[in-house]
C-alpha cells in the first residue's frame, strides 16, 4: 500500500510516546497484513478493532482512528 506522511502526522507522530508509537506500528503491520489478503477484491474488508475508513470524497485513500 501506498502512503504518504503529512508535515501534521510527522508532527503528531512525533509526541507520541514510544509505547504510543509501538501501539500504532502494530496497527500499521495489521492494516498492510489485512491489504495484502484481500484477494482479488476491490477493497480490502478491514480488521473492525483498526477502525479504518475510507476518507470522504476520495475512492481509495483511508483514515484510522
Amino acid at each position: 500500500m501506498k502512503f504518504r506522511r503529512e508535515d501534521k502526522f510527522l508532527a503528531d507522530y512525533a509526541r507520541l510516546s514510544e509505547q504510543e508509537r509501538e501501539l500504532f506500528r502494530r496497527a500499521v503491520r495489521q492494516m498492510n497484513d489485512a491489504y495484502e489478503q484481500r484477494g482479488n477484491l476491490a477493497l480490502p474488508h478491514w480488521p473492525a478493532h483498526l477502525r479504518i475508513r475510507d476518507v470522504e470524497g476520495t475512492s481509495h485513500a483511508f483514515e484510522m482512528t
